[in-house]
Formats: structure tokens, C-alpha cells, sequence
């Protein structure tokens, strides 16, 4: 018997092989479209040419067994010939970046998609927003972390990936990746505290640590923020890379005199411009006000984005001309990069949708709005702010009162009811509550406020509000409020 399962040998022939019937192997695999296959050769001497013993083939194998081969010759590595085989040599690992911190990293990870994409090549992304293969969004749903990752190394397409690591997802699911080629970590705030364990912001920034310590070839970290450097210690790769609002931030200025990389802004012919430094050489890479998603240097928030981008397409070695490119195309429309600084036309008032949900993002979008030229009036919808902290509303109500004229407060129905803050019989009631004495009490007029916790119903209500020449700011779930958004506009 030639089986193993029924008594049968094995002996390694796989040198005394005829070329000949190598060839007829070969053919045969190839005729079937085969990259890998067991081939049955029927025969008296393997090493003699099917041409001259009668030889033939019985039978091909598209799944084939290599135990044979494990028990004739247990030192001969045949799965790792194979793999060599089938990547000819080459590492099967495809491109890795991991984002992770409290703000900032799913624009981060579009701005680094986009600029794989003007390399040439197809670039996965997964964020809080959605999952990208090229430039198809394959699923609109948070999937980031480890279930987009997933996703990403099993389409065969994808030749470079880019994923976003939130909290939630470190926590539930752990790492997607034993190992990144190059990792960040943008900044730590106190969001989601006291949650899923995380009591403080040293065990948050702990969390994310793990990230960057995985990585192989390079860390992007930001020296403006002191928690990111303290998480230094637990770096391993070869190069860290730096990025500073200033050149005179101490720590980033001593990194590049020891000869460090570093991404920094500065004064170039007059211009604010990101500059990429290696000890003491300089390259501009592109000014402010050539990135659309800054909008003139206005959406400061995005400029930081926009280093941390430069930054980790660098370590990954892509060309500086590409990075300049991406970067001046990239822009803040729902389709490039959804729920960030997106505006939607087709009203007779300015309309911008943001998902900032916490006071670190809240506050940089209000800051954006109330710096606008506004003719009219500023109006704020806000579903985010609140439902995760009542902490979260209490810092934002001055900032609210400061900038906008009339507020529209609805909910993120499933996190109030999941808030043990709100336990109660009604818990949307009860924060919409709290909301309007926190903003009543920063001094905002009661007749100013309005809530509502239907969600289509306060959209109606903030838009109605709205006359030519307003702003209205809307705080909220993109994917759950442009549908309500187009019904309205389609009915104008």
C-alpha cells in the first residue's frame, strides 16, 4: 500500500527525482492552476524518465498532505520551502502601521491610506468610521482594531494596512498583530475613565503603550504630550520619530541634536510648514495652508494629524514627493473621511457634522467655529457630549455658552442607557436634564436650549432654528444622522 494511514512507508525522494518527471509534475500542477500540488506518479524508479519506464501520472493533489514527508525526514524543513516557494523568497508579511491614543486617530489613518494610495499601491485601512480596501469602503461599521485587521490580512488585495486601535477594542480583543512595522501613539486625555476597568489616565496610557511596544522598525510619539513621552520606556524599535508643534520644545530639540528624526511646524518663506528633520537636516515637506483638511491652518487639530501622517509614511519609506501629494488632496468630505469636520451643502445656512465626543475634541471643533466668519447666528446640535461622562458636559457648557447662540441637545440613546450616572427610569430624561442645568448654570438662557431625545425629531428642531447666514455645528453620529440630513434637504 502506498497510504500511510494503512501501513504504508515513506522514503524522501525528492533528490533522485528525474528532471523529466519533475517537468511532467510541473506541467501537470500548472494545467490545473495549481500553485501547490501533490502529484501521484505511478512508477518503478523515480529517478529514471517517465519516457522510458511507462510511467504515469494517477492522480493530483490540490490539497496535499506533507506528513510524508515530516516522517521520512524529520530535519527537512518542507513547510518553510514551500512558503519560500510561494513569496520567492520574500517576507509574507505585508506593511503594518498601528495608530493608537485619544484623539486624532481615525483622520490619522485615513491621511496615511490616502497616502498609500498615491504611492500606487492598495491600502487597507480600518478605523471607528468604517473599513477601506483602496478606495471601496467594504463595511461602514466600527470595525477597528482587531475584527477590521482581520478583515484586511485576508483580502489578498490589500498590500499595505492601517489600523486604528481604540481602547474598546485593545481591551475586548486584544492585539490583531504579533508585530507592526511602525506604530503611534498620538496623545492620551481622560476619555473613557472609570470604564471596562481603565480607572486612570497612567493605566490608559498603559493600554495604549502596549501598541507602540510591538512595533519592529519605528514609533512616532508625541513630545507635546508628557504621558506619550513617559511611554517611551517601553519602546524596543530601532527608531523613534518625534513630533513637536515647535522646534523649541526641549525634549524634541535634544532628541534631533543626538542625531533623532522629527516632524515639527515652521516658518517657511513666510509660511507655516511641516518640516521633517533628521539631527541637523531639514525638508519641507508641505505647508499648512496646502492641506485642504486644515483649511487654511483654521482646524489646528488636523495639522497635528497631518504630522503624525508625514511622520509614520516616512518611517515606512514612502517618497516625500507622495507624502506632499496626498497630503494636498486629502480633504474633510463625508466620503474621505466621514464624521470629521464634514459639511454638507444643499441648505441655506452652513451645516458641519463632527463625531467629537469627548471635551478634548469638542473643544478643538467649538474653537474652529467660533474662529469662522460667520454672518448669522451659531447653533450647536449635540447628541456625543455627555452620555459617556456627566464630567464631559460640565467642562464643555462654558465653552458652549461662549460660542453658540441657541444649543439643540439630544442622545446617544444605547451609552445613556448604559450609564450608570443616568440609572434611573427614563435615563435619556435624566441627562438631557442635567445637560440643560450644566448649561443653564454656566449662564447659558434657559430659552436658548432646547432638548429632545428623538434623534430625528431634534435634528428637525436644530434646522429649523437655522436662517441664511447661520452656522449650525452638529455634534453627532455621521452614519446615524446624514440619512435624516438628505430626507430634509430632498424636501426643500
Amino acid at each position: 500500500t502506498a497510504n500511510i494511514s494503512t501501513g504504508g512507508t515513506a522514503t524522501d525522494v525528492s533528490d533522485r527525482v528525474h528532471p523529466d518527471n519533475e517537468a511532467a509534475a510541473i506541467r501537470a500542477a500548472r494545467v490545473l492552476g495549481l500553485d501547490i500540488a501533490g502529484v501521484d506518479f505511478l512508477c518503478p524508479d523515480i529517478s529514471k524518465s517517465y519516457r522510458k519506464t511507462g510511467t504515469a501520472i494517477c492522480e493530483v493533489n490540490a490539497q496535499p498532505g506533507f506528513r510524508p514527508h515530516w516522517l521520512s525526514d524529520p530535519t527537512r524543513d518542507i513547510n518553510g520551502e514551500i512558503v519560500d516557494i510561494l513569496t520567492a523568497g520574500n517576507s509574507p508579511r505585508i506593511p503594518t502601521a498601528a495608530i493608537t491614543g485619544t484623539n486624532g486617530k481615525s483622520t490619522t489613518a485615513k491621511m496615511l491610506h490616502h497616502i498609500w494610495q498615491a504611492s500606487g499601491k492598495t491600502a487597507g485601512v480600518c478605523t471607528t468610521a468604517g473599513t477601506w480596501v483602496g478606495e471601496d469602503m467594504i463595511d461602514d461599521t466600527n470595525l477597528s482594531g482587531h475584527p477590521g485587521a482581520l478583515m484586511l490580512f485576508r483580502d489578498s488585495m490589500v498590500e499595505s494596512a492601517i489600523i486604528e486601535l481604540p481602547r474598546k477594542g485593545l481591551i475586548l480583543y486584544g492585539q490583531p498583530c504579533d508585530a507592526y512595522d511602525v506604530a503611534a501613539l498620538l496623545n492620551v486625555s481622560e476619555d473613557h475613565i472609570g470604564v471596562d476597568g481603565i480607572n486612570s489616565i497612567e493605566e490608559m496610557a498603559r493600554l495604549k503603550a502596549g501598541v507602540i511596544a510591538r512595533a519592529t522598525g519605528a514609533v512616532v510619539i508625541n513630545a507635546d504630550d508628557e504621558l506619550c513621552m513617559e511611554m517611551r520606556k517601553f519602546i524596543t524599535a530601532p527608531r523613534t520619530i518625534l513630533m513637536a508643534q515647535s522646534k523649541s520644545n526641549s525634549v524634541f530639540s535634544e532628541h534631533l541634536k543626538n542625531g533623532g528624526e522629527g516632524v515639527f511646524i515652521k516658518v517657511v518663506a513666510g509660511q507655516d510648514c511641516l518640516v521633517f528633520a533628521e539631527g541637523g537636516t531639514e525638508a519641507s515637506v508641505i505647508s499648512v495652508a496646502d492641506i485642504p483638511a486644515t483649511q487654511g491652518g483654521l482646524i489646528h487639530h488636523n495639522i497635528l494629524n497631518s504630522m503624525s501622517a508625514v511622520a509614520l509614511a516616512w518611517a515606512q519609506g514612502l517618497p516625500l514627493e507622495t507624502i506632499r501629494q496626498a497630503l494636498g488632496t486629502f480633504t474633510n468630505t463625508i466620503e474621505c473621511n466621514p464624521g470629521r469636520y464634514n459639511y454638507v451643502e444643499g441648505f441655506p445656512f452652513q451645516l458641519m457634522l463632527d463625531y467629537a465626543h469627548n471635551p478634548v475634541g469638542a473643544s478643538t471643533v467649538v474653537d474652529y467655529v467660533e474662529h469662522l466668519p460667520v454672518a448669522g447666528r451659531r447653533i450647536l446640535f449635540c447628541q456625543k457630549i455627555g452620555n459617556r461622562r456627566r464630567a464631559d458636559m460640565t467642562e464643555m457648557a462654558p465653552h458652549f455658552k461662549r460660542v453658540f447662540d441657541e444649543i439643540v441637545l439630544s442622545t446617544d440613546p444605547d451609552r445613556v442607557a448604559r450609564n450608570p450616572e443616568y440609572a434611573g427610569d427614563n435615563p435619556e430624561e435624566i441627562m438631557l436634564s442635567f445637560a440643560r442645568g450644566e448649561l443653564q448654570d454656566a449662564g447659558c438662557p434657559a430659552e436658548k436650549i432646547t432638548t429632545e431625545a428623538d434623534l430625528g425629531t431634534a435634528i428637525k428642531i436644530a434646522l429649523s432654528k437655522a436662517k441664511p447666514g447661520d452656522f449650525v455645528l452638529m455634534l453627532t453620529d455621521t452614519k446615524k444622522t446624514y440619512p435624516f440630513l438628505e430626507e430634509l434637504r430632498d424636501e426643500r
